[in-house]
């Protein structure tokens, strides 16, 4: 190969790698900013004496409010802004798959009259196993 030819192939090879840096270091960047924010998420809850209505939210970190400016202005919260006399639970954890979502339900004691399932994010950003997801 002649070295004029040479010289588009290594530029090209040069701006590929550059740009893989680049995605690196800001994948690298939110990563650590979605951790800093799961970090600091509370799940929204709330005990209403004599509530019409019991609400549970299990889930992943959507459920939680990962993200959300305070947990009022989570998923949770708002739909608690709907129904104010009812009583919400919440036990959805950040990172959760569906294989969890099922030990979070197996933990409920209490009838809830809407319960609200966030799942599946993880499953996929992780490539879980269809075929385990189909079992779970």
């Amino acid at each position: 190969m002649r070295s004029s030819a040479r010289k588009p192939i290594l530029s090209g090879l040069l701006v590929f790698l550059a740009y893989l840096g680049y995605q690196f270091v800001r994948t690298w960047y939110y990563i650590s900013v979605g951790n800093k924010y799961a970090a600091e998420a509370v799940p929204f809850r709330r005990r209403v004496k004599k509530a019409s209505m019991r609400i549970l939210f299990v889930g992943d970190s959507t459920a939680v409010g990962t993200g959300a400016s305070s947990p009022t202005t989570s998923i949770a919260g708002l739909i608690a802004e709907v129904y104010p006399f009812a009583t919400v639970d919440n036990l959805a954890t950040n990172g959760a798959r569906v294989e969890h979502v099922i030990h979070q339900l197996k933990c409920v004691r209490r009838h809830y009259d809407l319960i609200f399932i966030h799942a599946g994010g993880n499953d996929t950003v992780r490539l879980t196993d269809l075929g385990r997801l189909r079992h779970d």
